[in-house]
């Protein structure tokens, strides 16, 4: 039985009971940004890999740190199969713009492919409505094409392209922030 409620905390150790804390994906969104002397051309393509790419995020303890002070925004939430929690959604709130950033989208390994980041979308989205929230916001990578579909096919739009967040020691490095958002009111 999948149950959604506030999260109160997130762990380190709740992460590694996550198992595997990335992605796999055999497509990229490729961005490409040309400069003329009149013009800025950006152009976003979604490209098929020739290997399949992985991408691990690792665990520290200042990411639990700065989970834990965002959680206590009361905006984050937790879904929870019986008493397990299997997902996290840990957003904040923007005030002066009206807005909600999502930090992050958690899915234990295990339970992945079960509603449970819909749910959690789902909740991010009625608090948002109560709260008459303009927009919420999120950034990924370009690399992270299943994290895109996903929140593409929940009512997000790409919205904006940022070259400078990752560091990028030549063009062959596929993380370009990805920046995507949607409205709520």
């Amino acid at each position: 039985m999948l149950t959604v409620k506030k999260l109160e905390q997130f762990t380190i150790e709740d992460q590694e009971s996550f198992g595997f804390n990335g992605f796999k994906t055999d497509k990229i969104y490729a961005v490409e940004k040309r400069e003329c002397e009149d013009e800025l051309i950006i152009s976003v393509k979604i490209k098929d890999l020739e290997e399949t790419y992985q991408k691990k995020w690792s665990r520290s303890s200042s990411s639990e740190k700065f989970f834990q002070e965002v959680i206590k925004q009361n905006l984050s939430f937790g879904a929870y199969i019986y008493e397990e929690l299997a997902g996290v959604l840990i957003a904040s709130e923007i005030k002066w713009n009206n807005s909600l950033w999502i930090e992050n989208i958690i899915i234990s390994e295990r339970y992945r492919g079960n509603g449970i980041g819909k749910a959690l979308l789902d909740n991010l989205m009625k608090l948002a409505a109560e709260r008459k929230i303009r927009i919420i916001g999120l950034e990924t990578q370009g690399s992270n094409y299943p994290a895109i579909q996903f929140y593409k096919k929940h009512g997000f739009e790409i919205d904006g392209i940022d070259f400078s967040l990752y560091p990028r020691k030549d063009e062959s490095n596929p993380d370009v922030a990805i920046i995507m958002k949607r409205k709520v009111i």
